[in-house]
């Protein structure tokens, strides 16, 4: 069993990469891993997958914030899009 899934790391216009992430690794711990490795602004961010089968929004990763990417059953080819959570709605989605 493959324990590694590529996916697509998008913010703004500024980044669009591959990355091969480790599927045990939860989204607290790969946000911060991003922020740290891109030398992001330090501000609230929330992330959503664009998965082959359907969209995932913001409020749903918060909820599940603690689960891995294999619970989140992200596969290769899942784009990760990173957004700003500056917007009031969006204060209490990020992660």
């Amino acid at each position: 069993m493959n324990n590694t899934v590529t996916i697509t790391l998008r913010w703004r216009n500024q980044l669009n990469v591959d990355l091969q992430i480790p599927l045990d690794m939860q989204l607290t711990q790969l946000l911060a891993e991003l922020i740290d490795i891109y030398d992001l602004p330090d501000q609230p961010y929330a992330l959503y997958f664009v998965t082959k089968q359907q969209v995932t929004g913001p409020r749903d990763l918060f909820t599940n914030k603690n689960k891995t990417l294999r619970q989140c059953q992200i596969s290769d080819g899942d784009i990760l899009r990173l957004m700003e959570a500056a917007d009031d709605n969006y204060n209490d989605l990020s992660i």
